[in-house]
């Protein structure tokens, strides 16, 4: 029995994958989730979302036009192929499984030759790169809002550390710089305890206190 080239399978997969990382983050923002956080429904685990229905949902949701959403099922429907139908091994094959797939990747070959599996090839690639492009449009547009977003929390952050050390009659240059870090550390700490705010305000006046207490203040 010949030997199956694997080549096309492993490409068609490896992009797809990225794609789906992609999706998964602009979901999370979407829904409120932080990027890092663990879900069932759009971590690796088998109670995730199929593809299929973040597309929808990205979508629905008008981060995708038609243009996008067509092609990005196109390249569900490859993946499904090579990764499903063993008879399927090269681009050329796959008319033969998805009516009519070779013209939208012949679209989008730039140079065509007369070799068909190349051209889908380079049709699917740049099918790929174009998605990519508007995928990462929004991602970035994610990343540059957690970044102001952070920023912004930094600076309401500082606000507080500077009002509490004026309430509690630290002005001087050389005591802010000695109390501050420690009040940052003390707020730090007893937030990371879950308190509410009204718990979490106790707890760090009292720390407070005996700090001063303690530096003999």
């Amino acid at each position: 029995m010949k030997k199956k080239d694997f080549t096309y399978r492993q490409l068609a997969i490896e992009k797809t994958l990225r794609i789906e990382s992609i999706t998964s983050f602009l979901i999370k923002n979407i829904i409120g989730l932080a990027l890092n956080q663990e879900t069932k429904t759009l971590s690796n685990k088998s109670s995730s979302l199929s593809l299929k229905s973040k597309i929808d949902l990205l979508y629905d949701c008008q981060k995708l036009t038609k243009k996008d959403y067509s092609n990005l099922l196109h390249i569900l429907s490859i993946r499904n192929q090579f990764a499903h139908n063993f008879d399927c091994n090269k681009f050329e094959d796959l008319p033969i499984y998805i009516d009519g797939i070779e013209k939208p990747l012949l679209k989008f070959c730039e140079e065509r030759t007369s070799d068909l599996n190349q051209d889908l090839v380079n049709g699917y690639n740049k099918m790929i790169e174009t998605i990519m492009e508007t995928l990462k449009i929004h991602f970035n547009e994610i990343i540059s809002d957690a970044k102001r977003q952070l920023k912004n929390a930094k600076a309401r952050h500082n606000r507080v550390i500077e009002k509490r050390l004026k309430y509690y009659g630290i002005i001087e240059r050389t005591e802010i710089k000695k109390f501050k870090p420690i009040f940052i550390k003390i707020f730090k700490e007893e937030k990371e305890k879950g308190h509410d705010m009204e718990s979490l305000a106790i707890n760090v006046d009292k720390r407070i206190l005996k700090l001063l207490k303690e530096n003999g203040r």
